[in-house]
């Protein structure tokens, strides 16, 4: 819940940096200025700033939680719930018309961040993990926003727990432990890091950090090819099939947003199923 309550809200609080200088940015593009420099500007500037308000709301939250695992996992954990928040609502202004920006952006964040995390039926995190549904697992690590957070959450505060929890094992005293026997295993969580995942620590979980960033930049230069091609009426601009004919700087720029998309794609479903 605390995931999509937050998702939710930095998202919502996101969009704003675009819908609310959508005519400044749409009279500076007819201008001539370089709209790519500029969402570089806003994608940084609005990652510093709602950045900051998650960390603020992270420690609140680790102050009152008072978790046995490390304060900067913890952290750590909401930076990337964040980055990946920011991403989407980058994007959504992009595509979407302005009046739909928030119904579209609460109702992405709150559908994908239930029904996709793994958390909740129908789909769990058993099934993420089933060789036989590697295209539900791709869509839930690219389209739900608590993907990640939810189950490092979990999993980092279980990984601090004692041997006969069953959740960590001392490899010393259960060498005769068969596969798949620890409690992750019987709950399905964190299965493509096993058994490094048994290893009692209070250090954290940063199985989906890395994963949670990768999705972000596939978002963020997703919303750099829209930028480019979406509304170029109203920026004063020529059809984007005739730009990309006449003016051979602009082909080369979009190229490289290409190729730059579809590697992090590739590397985020990459590390999705592995």
């Amino acid at each position: 819940k605390v995931g999509v309550i937050t998702s939710v809200l930095i998202g919502l609080s996101a969009t704003k940096v675009l819908t609310e200088k959508r005519l400044e940015f749409f009279r500076e593009s007819g201008s001539g200025y370089n709209i790519n420099a500029y969402f570089l500007a806003v994608n940084i500037t609005s990652s510093v700033e709602h950045g900051s308000q998650i960390i603020f709301c992270a420690g609140i939250s680790l102050w009152l939680r008072n978790s046995a695992r490390s304060g900067l996992s913890y952290i750590l954990n909401y930076i990337s719930l964040g980055w990946i928040c920011i991403s989407w609502a980058l994007l959504f202004p992009l595509i979407v018309p302005p009046k739909n920006v928030v119904l579209v952006t609460g109702f992405f964040f709150t559908f994908f961040g239930l029904l996709l995390s793994g958390a909740l039926s129908p789909v769990l995190y058993e099934d993420l993990y089933d060789d036989k549904n590697t295209g539900l697992a791709i869509i839930s690590g690219l389209f739900s926003p608590t993907r990640y957070f939810i189950e490092t959450m979990t999993v980092s505060e279980q990984r601090t727990l004692p041997a006969q929890s069953g959740f960590t094992v001392i490899t010393s005293e259960a060498s005769s432990l068969y596969n798949n026997a620890t409690s992750f295993d019987l709950i399905g969580l964190a299965q493509n890091d096993m058994p490094g995942v048994t290893v009692q620590s209070s250090e954290g979980w940063f199985w989906g950090e890395w994963r949670s960033f990768l999705v972000g930049c596939t978002v963020r230069f997703a919303a750099f090819l829209a930028l480019n091609i979406c509304y170029r009426a109203k920026q004063a601009k020529v059809p984007f099939l005739k730009e990309m004919k006449t003016n051979r700087s602009a082909l080369i720029a979009f190229y490289m947003m290409c190729i730059a998309f579809a590697a992090f794609l590739s590397l985020s479903v990459y590390y999705i199923l592995n």
